[in-house]
């Protein structure tokens, strides 16, 4: 029975009292079977109009490829959201700056125009200048110490202020030993700097670089093969799991392992908007994801460093490993500019001195 509906028949006179009950017998028929409709295809239709939940869209950036640290990393979070999420995530991944170049990914990522992007450390120092004290030179003696610092609460108290500006960080991998490479000779000694023109990145680097007695010279990334080609430099510095991606193996004959000289690495960021309108069930789903992603590229990175020397070698270069020895000389004779460094980058000395002494 419905409550406050009333129905009220007159009778009709088509033919006798007969006529008038099958009449009235055949409307209420008729809004018995209205009320039951209504009653039962209503709620089903309002379960599928607002109840199903939203088909929740990703999409995630990076300007390295896919056979590259970063796009890499991002395909392999695409991976495993699809496979645990199914139809409730569409992961898309723009990989190789398809979309963004590194500061516009950043500027994206802050709007939200992306949700999440795989990017290379400089990019957050535009609108997070205090990441650059991850430039300082000799800042990490290896990889295992800069993790316990980025993992840790220095980590988190560096990327605090970041969620003012819409971006979480879920994890920092590191790209690898770094290389020093020229076409004059085998780089072992501190000597052996004098004379080099070898490319810096920035103005830290630039800095090492003249203190250790080369010549330092800033070109952009696009331009230093074609530099090298050419003898305006005679070496540059990358990450090992650059070198042969940007051809270097081509144009130089030696190379220096010099390790965490400096320290080079890859962000996975997300936007904090974004994180905060998904499910909380998704956000941990997420969380474990990202974990499993920077954990396996911490790995990944690690392998691929015998393969890489084993390009390098195969290409005809001569390959040197710094000792450690070697490396603390070098570090003492860069400690006298630490302060310039920290001053041109704006760095502030006190939290340079609680990395370096949390490193240790």
């Amino acid at each position: 029975m419905v409550r406050g509906i009333h129905f009220s028949f007159k009778p009709f006179d088509f033919g006798g009292e007969k006529m008038d009950r099958a009449i009235r017998g055949k409307a209420l028929t008729f809004i018995s079977v209205l009320i039951f409709v209504c009653m039962t295809w209503m709620p089903l239709r309002a379960d599928k109009s607002y109840g199903a939940e939203k088909q929740v869209k990703v999409k995630i950036t990076s300007i390295q490829s896919l056979k590259g640290q970063g796009g890499r990393m991002a395909q392999h979070f695409a991976d495993l959201a699809s496979k645990q999420f199914g139809d409730r995530v569409k992961v898309t991944v723009y990989p190789s700056g398809q979309l963004y170049k590194m500061v516009e990914e950043i500027n994206a990522l802050t709007r939200g125009d992306t949700d999440i992007a795989i990017t290379v450390g400089p990019s957050l120092e535009g609108i997070h200048p205090v990441t650059k004290v991850f430039k300082i030179p000799f800042l990490f003696p290896n990889e295992t110490a800069a993790y316990r610092v980025v993992d840790g609460k220095i980590g988190n108290v560096i990327f605090a202020d970041l969620e003012k500006k819409n971006i979480l960080v879920k994890g920092m991998v590191w790209s690898g030993p770094y290389f020093v490479a020229n076409s004059k000779r085998p780089l072992l000694k501190m000597e052996d700097f004098k004379g080099l023109k070898l490319i810096s990145q920035g103005i830290t680097q630039s800095i090492t670089m003249d203190a250790l007695g080369a010549q330092s010279v800033n070109i952009p990334n696009v331009e230093q093969l074609a530099a090298l080609q050419q003898g305006v430099a005679d070496g540059v510095g990358t990450p090992s799991s650059v070198f042969t991606r940007r051809n270097f193996e081509t144009v130089q004959k030696y190379v220096s392992n010099v390790g965490t000289m400096w320290f080079s690495y890859v962000y996975a960021l997300t936007n904090s908007r974004f994180w905060n309108s998904i499910p909380k069930d998704m956000q941990d789903g997420f969380n474990k994801i990202f974990a499993e992603v920077v954990q396996a590229d911490r790995i990944k990175v690690k392998e691929e460093v015998a393969e890489i020397l084993g390009t390098i070698k195969k290409a005809g270069l001569e390959i040197s490993e710094v000792s450690p020895e070697e490396l603390a000389k070098w570090e003492k004779k860069v400690e006298p500019v630490y302060e310039q460094m920290l001053q041109k980058e704006e760095i502030p000395a006190d939290l340079f001195r609680k990395v370096k002494e949390a490193a240790k």
